[in-house]
């Protein structure tokens, strides 16, 4: 009965943890898909725990030189191919993107409140990326 009573727990304890670290839903643009969200920490830990399997985890925040930064949303992203050509551009609903771009050279525009940041990057097969952009806050 004992037995009985533990496999039960563990069935609930883990149906109940599967419905809260549901990912947003994936997105296509271009034939790219991502994710966008990472607001709360039940979904933001599965957007991080998922990343592995995604080629670009990008995160988002804005420091105020004080505190750890914090986490923001709607932020403008632009990604483009070697040759400059936008592939994908969106607007971010949380803190955090998941991407799926194949092999090759890219650079992203990142815009927030007004002020742009740009990075470049080569994504390499089964080598998984993180990048992290941080604004400052307003003075």
């Amino acid at each position: 009965m004992r037995i009985h009573h533990r496999i039960i727990f563990l069935v609930l304890y883990f149906a109940t943890f599967a419905c809260l670290a549901q990912l947003p839903d994936a997105r296509t643009i271009n034939g790219i898909r991502f994710i966008t969200g990472g607001i709360g920490s039940d979904v933001s830990k599965a957007m991080q725990a998922e990343a592995k399997q995604w080629p670009l985890l990008l995160e988002f925040s804005q420091a105020d030189g004080q505190a750890k930064p914090a986490w923001v949303a709607g932020v403008k992203v632009v990604i483009s191919d070697a040759k400059n050509a936008p592939l994908l551009e969106t607007v971010c609903d949380g803190p955090l993107m998941l991407v799926k771009l194949p092999p090759g050279s890219y650079s992203i525009a990142a815009s927030y409140n007004g002020m742009a940041q740009n990075r470049t990057l080569v994504i390499a097969k089964d080598m998984p990326q993180r990048i992290v952009i941080t604004w400052k806050s307003p003075s």
